[in-house]
């Protein structure tokens, strides 16, 4: 959705309610429509840049183009203080990746001061007496497993795996200043 419009969001609002749901149906295109209204003023002058990040993953990205952000930084505590293994099982362009890349930005030991107060600033989790005792506290190391998607054999697969791995590492050593990693 490059930008919001009324024709975009009634096609938005009647793929997100079932048609059963008429008033449900309305009632969301109003608010699609007071969105679209309330946020006319703050669309970004370039065409490249979308208002509704759309398959983005990157948390950066977004607070920096100021896209639409729904806050929900408040389940991070929530899934950090009570959850001991996490498995997220949801349809693509659920968030997944997303709510991945906010956690290790909130995890992240090398995320500065300032960074953390571009990206986290007005969020219900920016506050310090929210953050809890894990905020900036560990390594990172994030895997992108999705080049093993597509076709090829177990070798091609496996070579590719490697390649990424080997790229991740030397990633972190860089990040982190760790010179005495060997690959």
């Amino acid at each position: 959705f490059p930008f919001m419009n009324m024709r975009r969001a009634s096609i938005v609002a009647d793929a997100l309610v079932s048609p059963a749901a008429s008033v449900g149906r309305r009632r969301l295109r109003q608010r699609a429509h007071r969105l679209a209204l309330a946020t006319s003023s703050e669309r970004p002058a370039s065409p490249k840049k979308t208002f509704f990040p759309y398959g983005v993953a990157s948390f950066a990205g977004i607070r920096k183009n100021k896209s639409f952000f729904v806050d929900k930084t408040e389940e991070i505590l929530r899934l950090l203080d009570e959850a001991e293994n996490v498995i997220c099982l949801r349809p693509p362009r659920w968030g997944k990746s997303l709510t991945v890349d906010i956690l290790a930005t909130f995890l992240d030991k090398n995320t500065s001061d300032e960074t953390f107060e571009k990206l986290f600033g007005g969020l219900a989790i920016f506050p310090e007496e929210n953050r809890g005792k894990l905020c900036r506290r560990f390594y990172m190391m994030k895997f992108d497993l999705s080049i093993e998607a597509g076709s090829g054999d177990v070798a091609e697969i496996r070579r590719r795996l490697y390649k990424e791995t080997n790229r991740e590492v030397r990633s972190f050593a860089r990040r982190y200043q760790l010179e005495d990693v060997t690959i």
